[in-house]
C-alpha cells in the first residue's frame, strides 16, 4: 500500500503515488473530462499523449473509499511543471484539485507552472480564486486549442 500525502477527513479522500491497478480509472476520468471539451476533437491522439507522459512524470492518485479513484495528477517535480491534472465530474469542489496542487508544491519546492485549455473557463476560474496568474498565452501544437500558462503564487 502507498503512503499517504494528503487527506480530507469530512470528504473522505486521500492522494497517494500510483500503482498499476489505477490505469483504468485514470483513463476512465481522463476520457470522461475529455468529454466536456467539444474543441479537442481528436481523442485518441490526447489519451496517447497522457499515456507516454506517465512514464517519464511523477503520478498521484486521489481516491475515496466507496467511490475509488477520483482524481489524478501527473507532475514533473524537477521542473515544478503540472501537465494533467482531472478531477471526476462528481469530485469537484471537495478541495481534491487544491490537496494535488499543494502536494506538488510542497514537493518541488518551488511555483508551479501548467497550461490549461483557454476554453476550460471553470477551470481557470478555481486557478484564478487559488491566486494563480497568468503567465503567457500558449499557443498549442498545430490544430490543437490553444492554451494559457498559469504561474502559482
Amino acid at each position: 500500500m502507498s503512503a499517504t500525502y494528503d487527506h480530507h477527513d469530512s470528504a473522505g479522500w486521500s492522494i497517494r503515488r500510483w500503482s498499476l491497478a489505477d490505469s483504468k480509472p485514470v483513463l476512465r476520468i481522463f476520457d470522461d473530462c475529455l468529454a466536456e471539451f467539444p474543441w479537442r476533437t481528436d481523442k485518441a491522439a490526447y489519451r496517447r499523449d497522457l499515456v507516454r507522459a506517465c512514464a517519464s512524470h511523477s503520478i498521484f492518485i486521489a481516491e475515496e473509499p466507496s467511490a475509488g479513484v477520483v482524481g489524478f495528477m501527473l507532475a514533473d517535480l524537477a521542473e515544478g511543471y503540472v501537465p494533467y491534472l482531472f478531477i471526476d465530474i462528481d469530485w469537484r469542489l471537495c478541495g481534491i484539485g487544491t490537496g494535488f496542487l499543494a502536494l506538488a508544491r510542497r514537493l518541488c519546492g518551488k511555483p508551479l507552472t501548467l497550461d490549461c485549455d483557454a476554453g476550460n473557463t471553470a477551470a481557470l476560474a478555481a486557478y484564478e480564486a487559488l491566486g494563480w496568474q497568468v503567465a503567457v498565452g500558449a499557443p498549442g501544437r498545430k490544430g490543437r486549442f490553444r492554451q494559457i500558462r498559469l504561474v502559482s503564487p
